[in-house]
């Protein structure tokens, strides 16, 4: 099964649906869409990996926080950078279980984070 196909699969399972309209990799969770970078390169299936890394990051707080708007604009640039780290950090580990291709998959996601880093979020 092709590598996007068994995210997608998974993106279904939790409750989303993949946006077409958007040729980024972000997930909304006030609409319940993911959508992903379409080129064919293997970062494009880590990022896609990491956004349902976000899903999951997002079901686990859902219950605890009552208004996510506040909750998401008022975290500093640390907590931004923890969850970017984690969703990468949950992204890799979905992969594994999918038996997604993993070479490569730090690279990228080390490359992503320095954007963070530096302080461009």
């Amino acid at each position: 099964m092709d590598d996007r196909l068994k995210l997608r699969n998974l993106t279904f399972e939790l409750g989303y649906y993949i946006n077409t309209l958007n040729n980024a990799s972000i997930v909304n969770h006030t609409g319940k869409w993911l959508s992903f970078r379409r080129d064919l390169t293997r970062g494009s299936v880590f990022e896609f990996s990491h956004e349902i890394g976000h899903i999951y990051q997002f079901k686990r707080r859902e219950k605890k926080i009552e208004d996510l708007k506040t909750f998401y604009k008022s975290r500093s640039k640390l907590k931004v950078f923890l969850d970017e780290l984690e969703a990468w950090i949950i992204g890799y580990y979905l992969c594994r279980k999918l038996k997604i291709n993993t070479n490569g998959f730090i690279k990228h996601s080390y490359k992503c984070l320095k954007s963070y880093i530096k302080g461009k979020c």
